[in-house]
């Protein structure tokens, strides 16, 4: 039984970890709108804007 453990808690921790990185990664928008605020940010690092049609 604790083989299986150290087999399986390291699968477990990296899985959980991966869940974190996504959470705070992901970026909700409303369907509809231009989109999350961070994509403004991103475009702004490199001097660029979007454009409006």
């Amino acid at each position: 039984m604790k083989e299986s453990w150290s087999i399986f808690t390291p699968i477990i921790q990296n899985w959980q970890n991966e869940q974190e990185l996504v959470k705070n990664e992901l970026h909700i928008y409303p369907s509809g709108s231009w989109g999350p605020m961070e994509a403004d940010e991103l475009l702004q690092k490199d001097g660029r804007s979007w454009h409006q049609l």
